[in-house]
């Protein structure tokens, strides 16, 4: 299939703008590969430092320039942004949302209802646990409405519940020694 063109050749249909992404005017077509290692080298050092090991790697020495690296590096950073942009739209709009993030017109966000334990139960603990201060039975909530979350500086993955205080003779603890 050919290229249409007006009377005065502008052309005004052609099927590589189907085929190929826009390019500027000297930029080739990469390959998908070489596309993963521009946007690789250029995360790590600058454009130049990327355009020599890339003209290295490919055995050129006039092969891409710094400003394709750039132009590459950019288009890609664009088509992501809108990728996100297009799919966190989406998202709003099937929740109910506007494409903004906002509650629609008139929608009142609801504060989750406190639910406190039973006073008896309250005081039962509180007897257990030999508590002789005054207690504000209505600062506890019911355990089946509350979610426990607790997360200590190291974010470890497991820990265990107790700690061993275990000591060797040399008055190291086990899990320390070297073998």
């Amino acid at each position: 299939m050919r290229a249409i063109s007006d009377k005065y050749g502008k052309t005004l249909y052609s099927p590589g703008d189907e085929l190929f992404e826009k390019k500027a005017p000297m930029e080739r077509i990469l390959s998908a590969n070489f596309k993963e290692l521009v946007l690789d080298f250029s995360t790590d050092m600058s454009y130049r430092s990327a355009e020599n090991r890339l003209n290295r790697i490919r055995w050129q020495e006039t092969g891409i320039s710094y400003r394709t690296i750039c132009n590459i590096v950019e288009r890609e950073g664009k088509a992501m942004e809108a990728a996100l942009e297009s799919k966190s739209r989406s998202i709003f709009e099937t929740a109910g949302f506007t494409p903004d993030g906002l509650p629609p017109e008139g929608h009142v966000m609801e504060k989750p209802a406190f639910k406190p334990m039973d006073p008896e139960e309250v005081e039962e603990a509180a007897e257990i646990l030999g508590l002789d201060q005054e207690l504000n039975l209505s600062d506890y909530e019911c355990p089946d409405s509350t979610a426990n979350i607790s997360m200590d500086d190291v974010l470890t993955k497991k820990q265990a519940s107790e700690r061993t205080s275990e000591r060797t003779a040399d008055g190291l603890f086990p899990h320390s020694m070297r073998v």
